[in-house]
């Protein structure tokens, strides 16, 4: 631990004087923290947009912060009340993914040459309905299907070409169908090989009477922290099927996280499916409420154009270089684990698009080094190559090496697969993405985590409300005032696009072992996180200083 920086009262007085006059910016003043500073009257600093005008932290061996300054207004403006006479009634049918109900059926209003565009927008005979709008041809990377215009890398009644529908339980990816993630086809239908008692590790695998599939195994019984769901073994914490309990599914789009249904970030459940209300003209803004015939919604409001940057796809404003819906163009859908990457569907890092799906060849064995190359029976992929068994430090699950420490798919057992917005961190699955009452990691840091006392939801905005921080396994970290904070860099490695406003106030909950912290560039690590605030570091060590005062960040809010 470094010596404690001393006190310095001319700093004091101008914090107080700047505290009392908010709204003006000023450069950060001094270096050190104020060992037991009293409390400041904060005026009228109850809520602040930005960086502080005061410093009062430890001294940064770091080039000047150039912070965002926000006006602090809320960027997500309601939108008019546009229950119009084609707006989807709160007890009409419930519509999947961009549908729309229009008289009273749900459309695509990319596709339907009766409604292309708007309900009620019919195009004339020898028109297509291509991306919203008729046309005599479809658009770039569209094929015509019987009048509508459909992507067939993605379309699951169209996978591949015209009329070839996939079954029931699968997908349509890169013209392909697929089985969901983590399951394999095993003649006509879809299995999970680590858990299927008649394809246990593999298929045609079978488990004797009275056993159970295992981790991809047949044994007497179930793996610790699994549960019997017939032959089955699974984690009812994350298993889609069985979330919480035996036969509990999740539907809608909803992914099963810690026992309970929940659908991804930035998205919300209306009438039973996953929606993102900051485009859904069916639910913009809040479930039902509907866009009249001719709007839009964007950024959660309904509208009569799109904002700048993003494009009417069926009345959703989306970036189609980043829908996994639209990308690229209306209408053109990522699929099998492909995510939308400057307007392209492109695999995770390390990872290679296999017939269909992102797979991790280096110990995938079905596609072991390379598509299509099988690892022979009691044999396991690992680096690329079919092995007797896995390496050190890894653990064979249905018959692939995995690091159950950082392994989405099977973390820290095999089969427990994180969901949608988690990642794998030292075993455990933690979310990766918005604000929650549970851990969030913040992108790019060294394992530092954010969590809020609760979450208030406002359109596209989110306001955490009482965060705080953790650094490894230290817990107990309290955000203050301070000019090296930069609110718009916590904001994106929390996943959101832009930071809104921040709050502060008398923050008492810094007695030891919790401390206060200040945002920096250094100590501990080169990228911006938040730091001791008495001498920088504490990955795993302690909070020093316990003194409070009004200049605790009560609330932050970010945005979509």
């Amino acid at each position: 631990m470094r010596t404690r920086h001393g006190a310095y009262l001319w700093a004091l007085t101008l914090a107080a004087l700047g505290v009392a006059a908010a709204g003006c910016s000023d450069t950060a003043l001094g270096p050190g923290p104020i060992p037991d500073v009293p409390a400041v009257d904060a005026g009228d600093a109850a809520s602040d947009t930005g960086t502080p005008p005061v410093d009062t932290g430890p001294n940064i061996d770091a080039p000047d912060i150039d912070a965002p300054q926000p006006d602090g207004g809320d960027i997500d403006a309601e939108g008019p009340d546009a229950q119009g006479p084609d707006a989807t009634p709160p007890d009409g049918p419930t519509c999947s993914g961009e549908q729309v109900v229009c008289d009273g059926a749900c459309v695509s209003l990319l596709t339907d040459t009766a409604n292309c565009g708007a309900c009620g927008n019919a195009c004339a005979t020898g028109e297509l309905c291509s991306a919203g709008a008729c046309a005599s041809t479809c658009a770039t990377g569209l094929t015509a299907c019987g009048g509508a215009c459909v992507d067939t890398q993605s379309s699951s009644a169209n996978c591949g070409g015209c009329g070839m529908a996939c079954p029931a339980a699968q997908s349509c990816s890169a013209g392909v169908c697929v089985c969901p993630s983590g399951q394999i086809l095993c003649g006509a239908a879809c299995v999970d090989p680590t858990s299927d008692a008649a394809n246990c590790g593999g298929c045609g695998t079978a488990c004797g009477a009275g056993e159970v599939c295992s981790s991809g195994a047949c044994a007497a019984s179930c793996g610790a922290g699994l549960t019997a769901c017939g032959s089955a073994c699974v984690d009812t914490q994350s298993s889609d099927a069985h979330c919480g309990a035996c036969g509990n599914a999740c539907g809608g789009g909803a992914s099963c996280v810690a026992g309970t249904c929940a659908c991804p970030s930035g998205q919300t459940l209306c009438n039973g499916a996953c929606v993102d209300t900051r485009t859904s003209a069916n639910h913009c803004g809040a479930c039902g409420n509907a866009c009249a015939s001719g709007q839009v919604c964007s950024a959660g409001a309904c509208s009569t154009a799109c904002a700048t940057g993003t494009t009417n796809c069926g009345g959703a404003c989306v970036d189609t270089q980043t829908s996994g819906a639209n990308c690229g163009g209306c209408g053109i859908a990522c699929g099998g684990g492909a995510t939308c990457v400057a307007g392209a569907c492109a695999c995770p890092p390390g990872q290679t698009l296999c017939n269909g799906v992102c797979t991790a060849t280096a110990n995938d064995g079905r596609n072991c080094g390379m598509c299509g190359r099988v690892c022979a029976v009691g044999q396991v992929c690992a680096s690329g190559s079919c092995v007797v068994s896995c390496p050190e430090g890894t653990q064979s699950c249905g018959g692939v090496c995995f690091d159950l420490n950082s392994s989405d798919a099977n973390c820290g057992a095999c089969g427990n697969t994180c969901a949608s917005g988690q990642s794998c961190v030292g075993g455990t699955c933690m979310l990766t993405g918005g604000f929650s009452t549970d851990w969030v990691l913040q992108q790019g840091t060294r394992m530092q985590y954010t969590r809020c006392a609760s979450v208030t939801v406002s359109g596209s905005n989110r306001t955490c409300n009482t965060p705080e921080i953790r650094y490894g396994n230290l817990t107990g970290g309290v955000p203050y005032q301070h000019g090296g904070n930069q609110f718009a860099t916590w904001c994106t490695q929390l996943g959101f696009r832009a930071f809104v406003t921040v709050s502060y106030g008398t923050r008492s909950d810094v007695a030891a072992p919790r401390g206060r912290l200040f945002g920096c560039t250094g100590y501990d690590e080169t990228v911006w996180h938040w730091c001791d605030w008495q001498d920088g570091d504490w990955w795993n060590e302690s909070l020093d200083y316990h003194s409070a005062d009004t200049t605790g960040i009560t609330s932050i809010t970010c945005t979509y």
